[in-house]
């Protein structure tokens, strides 16, 4: 009968046992699924968030060879917004506006606009928590207008398509903000003037000051880091 009873309540025991070693077991899986959502909640480039923004670039230089000053001048704003197809791979786009401008002597010689809509790829590669490099390949399009040459008023429309790869750095003081900053790029530019078409190719460091996408000005932009 002892005997009997010891193994009714082995028996009954049994199950008890099963769960606690299941719980055991299934512990550590819990915890490598919550240390990936909590990975993925903290990553800033993780894949389903997004990235919105604006981008901003100032050029100036001036010449003064003692009879005139001769100011160049050029700015550019450039919103953007990205989706992240995967963690550290975005895919968005941006919008670009802003002048350019020459001044002799405190008058205007020169001025020109430009407007360009350019699809961006991003990648991401982290060099610190709260560094990481950003290569950005661009495909803008859009135009250029000039209505200023030497003093006289004119109407000079021209229409570009180019390709980009941009180099920058991206800080996170945040999993939420990023502070970039960019410098320069590798281009192919090609732009049409009426029957004219001009090709270039490039790698382009300094500020060129001319009518265009893009050039050497250093680029400060602001971006916020989207989603869970």
């Amino acid at each position: 009968m002892k005997k009997f009873v010891l193994f009714a309540l082995m028996i009954a025991m049994l199950p008890l046992f099963t769960l606690a070693q299941a719980k055991k077991s299934s512990s550590p899986s819990q915890t490598t699924v919550k240390q990936t959502m909590d990975m993925s909640m903290n990553n800033p480039t993780a894949k389903g968030k997004w990235l919105v923004g604006p981008a901003l670039s100032f050029s100036s230089d001036t010449e003064d060879d003692g009879n005139s000053t001769v100011k160049f001048s050029g700015f550019r704003l450039e919103p953007e917004i990205g989706y992240f197809l995967m963690d550290n791979i975005s895919l968005g786009l941006s919008l670009s506006f802003g002048s350019n401008q020459t001044r002799v002597d405190g008058t205007a010689t020169d001025k020109s606009s430009l407007l360009y809509v350019a699809p961006t790829l991003r990648y991401y590669l982290p060099i610190s928590p709260k560094f990481q490099f950003l290569g950005k390949l661009q495909v803008p399009v859009g135009s250029n207008k000039t209505t200023l040459i030497s003093g006289v008023d004119v109407d000079v429309k021209s229409t570009s398509f180019r390709v980009e790869a941009i180099p920058a750095f991206a800080f996170f003081p945040s999993n939420k903000i990023a502070v970039e900053l960019s410098w320069g790029s590798l281009y192919f530019n090609s732009q049409k003037q009426g029957g004219d078409t001009n090709n270039s190719f490039g790698l382009n460091l300094v500020s060129d000051d001319k009518p265009g996408y893009s050039n050497g000005a250093l680029r400060l932009g602001v971006k916020w880091h989207l989603g869970k």
